[in-house]
């Protein structure tokens, strides 16, 4: 009869010590690999390289119209233009003058999650509007605006909703019925979007006195004002309605923490993270595509700011972009060809300009 045989294995312990420290070294490798992943080349091949738009224009915002032309703003006008980079068109501008004073703006925090000690923006008076053939009146002199920030076109491109910081304003794309909607002394109402329907208005607020910042919807007239989200941690922004009108994607920050982008129903209850500060780096400003499936959005992934693209469950991330600089706002054409974002100080280049990238 056999008897089966006890084997031992003596392994020092100097070697047991290497192995620990090489499979240390290996997950720090791929978690390393993971927050600095860059897809290969072959999943880019069907977008062409980044092509630039404008050039000296600081841009503020962009957005597409459903034409497929450009709408952005940038020194304190709002410009029309064609993805091609011709045949701008200047729709309004303000021409400001004597500065008036400030309040103080205190214990607020900016999209970095870094402390804000900067005063409250002060008002201007607005002179004149510029009234040249390619100009469109927007106002009467001595109507109260502070610098132009973003602006928004309304589907059936009849009205141009804006902001600047401050109030949120309206106005027909004739320039008529030029009137504020959301104007409170004591808060900050801005990051305007049209809902796809053309019937609502998504917005974000800063209390002033009660040191809260909050989600909002209206009607497009500036009427029943909703809250959708309120904190007194985080600050919000981006607001974004889904094409099918059920969820509103935004980011949020708070002091000292990294941008992260979330989904939540459209009464603003069950928000989801799509995003991870501690892999995905800052992430925000996402932006739906129009079928509804996917976000492109601006992510600190690899270094520096630059386009990804996800599912709208927050797998399957993908970056687009990797231009020296950094490259923010990203929105879908209507036809999902392309996808157009500001990128400032790219390519050696002083300032923030449009660019474009495009399936081939």
């Amino acid at each position: 009869m056999y008897q089966s045989k006890k084997i031992r294995f003596h392994i020092p312990a100097a070697k047991i010590v290497i192995a620990v420290g090489v499979g240390v070294m290996v997950v720090a490798a791929y978690i390393l690999f993971q927050s600095k992943y860059v897809p290969p080349a072959k999943e880019l091949l069907a977008w062409s390289e980044p092509r630039q738009i404008t050039k000296g224009i600081e841009v503020g915002s962009v957005h597409f119209l459903s034409d497929g032309k450009l709408l952005f703003t940038g020194n304190d006008s709002i410009y029309v233009i064609n993805t091609e980079g011709t045949d701008m068109r200047t729709l309004f501008y303000f021409e400001q003058s004597e500065r008036q004073g400030s309040g103080q703006r205190s214990g607020f925090y900016d999209e970095q999650g870094e402390e804000q000690g900067s005063a409250k923006p002060g008002s201007y008076n607005l002179d004149k509007i510029l009234n040249k053939s390619n100009f469109k009146v927007l106002a009467k002199p001595g109507s109260y605006f502070e610098g132009l920030r973003r602006a928004n076109m309304s589907p059936d491109m009849k009205k141009i909703v804006f902001d600047n910081d401050l109030d949120i304003f309206i106005v027909n794309s004739d320039g008529s019925e030029f009137k504020p909607i959301a104007n409170d002394k004591d808060i900050f109402e801005f990051a305007i979007s049209f809902t796809p329907d053309g019937k609502a208005i998504t917005f974000v607020t800063i209390d002033d006195v009660n040191f809260t910042y909050g989600i909002w919807i209206m009607d497009s007239e500036g009427n029943n004002k909703r809250n959708l989200r309120l904190s007194n941690d985080v600050i919000f922004r981006h607001p974004r309605q889904s094409p099918d009108g059920t969820q509103i994607s935004y980011f949020s920050v708070g002091k000292g923490e990294k941008p992260t982008i979330f989904v939540m129903d459209k009464d603003g209850m069950k928000s989801i993270a799509l995003t991870n500060p501690d892999v995905d780096e800052a992430s925000r400003q996402a932006s739906w595509s129009p079928d509804g499936k996917q976000f492109v959005y601006s992510s600190k992934k690899s270094g520096n700011f630059d386009i990804w693209i996800m599912d709208v469950d927050g797998r399957n991330k993908m970056q687009m972009t990797s231009i020296p600089g950094d490259e923010a706002k990203p929105v879908w054409s209507p036809d999902s060809k392309s996808i157009s974002f500001v990128c400032s100080d790219c390519f050696g280049t002083i300032g923030s300009d449009l660019y474009i990238i495009s399936r081939k």
